[in-house]
């Protein structure tokens, strides 16, 4: 333990040295009260936002697992109207389409049809 901590005598000084802790004063001692006010304003906002922040990364998780399941259900119903879009193609032109989807149905590019005459 440090000499200072223990509150040992300082030889041929004449000075106990006082624990460590002892040597701060209250700070709240030499404060106006309007100051005392606002260091409790900035103390219970600082806590607050310290809150909050914990509650968004609490929460980010679930909104996450919620943004995914979205993405999901969103793909699967693309999906499925690409599969209905290919029935009905295929009932409207008489021919059955490839199982596999085009560039533009992919959505990578598109194309312009042109008109026979």
């Amino acid at each position: 333990m440090h000499p200072q901590a223990a509150g040992v005598h300082h030889a041929g000084t004449g000075f106990a040295a006082a624990p460590l802790g002892s040597e701060r004063t209250d700070a709240s001692e030499h404060l106006t009260p309007q100051q005392y006010r606002l260091m409790v304003q900035e103390t219970d906002q600082a806590r607050d936002d310290a809150m909050e922040a914990q509650n968004l990364a609490e929460s980010a998780p679930v909104r996450a697992a919620a943004a995914e399941a979205a993405a999901t259900r969103s793909e699967q119903g693309r999906r499925e109207m690409m599969e209905r879009l290919r029935h009905l193609e295929s009932l409207v032109c008489g021919a059955p389409r490839s199982a596999t989807p085009s560039r533009e149905e992919q959505g990578l590019w598109r194309r312009q049809r042109r008109k026979i005459k």
